[in-house]
């Protein structure tokens, strides 16, 4: 998070190995543990980043994940924070972050940046 007054963009991922893959990839990236898990505390955390990127399994946990970020940002800096701020995705296919390293690419990072266009 330190990073985040040289470097404006967050990924916020759904797990420890996704987060270290990002960051492997020179991305500013932290990770919840579980999808179940946001208190408003990190959002508050977060005041100073230019972008977020919420990245999630392709599952319901993930789609609850990303609305109970989205819904903690909301009630911490309010709904235009949001809006011009904050994307989302979740993976398909069963895919994340670390599985696409492991494959030997940089599509999973890339991919998040490529949805903030």
């Amino acid at each position: 998070i330190d990073r985040l007054e040289t470097d404006g963009q967050l990924i916020i991922c759904e797990g420890e190995l996704d987060a270290l893959s990002c960051l492997q990839c020179d991305r500013v990236a932290v990770a919840t543990p579980g999808a179940s898990v946001w208190p408003d505390r990190w959002s508050e955390a977060l005041e100073h980043a230019d972008q977020i990127i919420i990245i999630a399994d392709g599952d319901k946990a993930g789609e609850k994940m990303i609305s109970r970020i989205e819904r903690s940002l909301v009630r911490v800096h309010g709904a235009q924070f949001v809006a011009q701020k904050t994307r989302a995705m979740q993976w398909p296919d069963g895919k994340d972050a670390n599985d696409l390293l492991q494959a030997g690419t940089q599509a999973g990072p890339e991919r998040a940046s490529m949805c903030m266009a």
